[in-house]
């Protein structure tokens, strides 16, 4: 096994909903070496399929 790190990198971008023009991207990265990179792939796109805002902080900030 080679000691060379693997990236992964997924920026969606969220919409603003209380000015559609504007946009929010997250950077969400996996590094990792090759066996980690194969073990972790499924789980990490998962992650990533996964992030969404918490719509309750616009209800506590009544925006």
């Amino acid at each position: 096994m080679s000691g060379e790190a693997i990236r992964s990198s997924h920026p969606p971008a969220l919409v603003d909903v209380s000015d559609p023009e504007r946009r929010a991207v997250l950077r969400l990265v996996l590094t990792a070496n090759q066996q980690q990179f194969t073990e972790l792939t499924d789980d990490f796109h998962q992650f990533v399929a996964s992030a969404s805002p918490d719509e309750s902080i616009e209800a506590q900030y009544g925006e």
